[in-house]
């Protein structure tokens, strides 16, 4: 059950143009954003959605961290959102670029009904929402079908890499939102992306207003990923490839 947010529109919209000030919005999707903002402070509390309540942290270390990785993101195409969780980084992307196709994927049924009901409730028409284990669903008809994968606080990344790859088509790509400790998470996954055939593109670091410092680690798949991949998660995490 929601219970109504009673905070002022306005005050919302300023907040969002301004912490989005680069991103040339349109009147529709600062809208968007707003509902989006609302739809979580409605749900505070109810579910684990964020453990961030403060307003303008919202915007920022959700809304315009998420839509950071628009620039590595080429016009059109499928995105994959692993661990979607309350639609980071899916959603934003999603308003932003109505280009691609997005699906967003968390194993926990009471996310993705709050995630579904935001693409309902926004009339989000490029964005449907998936409820399994990726792990898992990623031997299924999805395999090999993405053009990006798109995962933020979802896995270490020496995890992350055999989960994930498997989903991309040739060429794909593996867009991962990391922290200030980008660079040991590189070194520990080194042997996983080799071994699954991938090679590090670029790794872009970029600071919040908050001075939050934040990466996105690129990793382009090279060739097909062998069937076994990934196997299960109980092997992922004690096995590290």
């Amino acid at each position: 059950m929601f219970v109504k947010y009673m905070g002022d529109d306005e005050t919302l919209r300023r907040l969002v143009i301004s912490k989005l000030s680069t991103e040339n919005l349109s009147d529709a999707q600062i809208q968007s954003f707003v509902e989006f903002f609302k739809l979580i402070k409605e749900k505070e509390g109810k579910i684990n959605l964020t453990a961030i309540t403060n307003d303008s942290e919202i915007v920022e270390k959700h809304f315009l961290d998420s839509i950071s990785a628009s620039r590595l993101i080429k016009t059109g195409g499928t995105l994959l959102d692993i661990g979607s969780g309350g639609g980071f980084p899916g959603i934003p992307l999603a308003i932003i670029r109505t280009d691609l196709n997005v699906v967003l994927l968390d194993s926990v049924a009471k996310k993705t009904d709050f995630t579904n009901f935001v693409i309902c409730s926004l009339s989000i028409k490029n964005a449907r929402v998936i409820t399994a284990r990726a792990e898992e669903i990623a031997h299924s008809e999805l395999r090999q079908t993405f053009d990006y994968v798109v995962a933020r606080a979802f896995a270490p990344l020496c995890q992350l890499v055999e989960i994930a790859i498997p989903f991309l088509k040739k060429g794909g790509k593996l867009i991962a939102y990391k922290g200030n400790n980008v660079e040991k998470e590189i070194a520990d996954a080194s042997g996983a992306i080799k071994l699954l055939d991938c090679e590090i593109r670029s790794v872009q670091h970029y600071s919040l207003e908050s001075e939050c410092q934040r990466s996105l680690v690129e990793i382009v798949k090279v060739n097909a990923t062998d069937a076994m991949y990934p196997r299960r998660y109980n092997k992922i995490k004690k096995l590290l490839l």
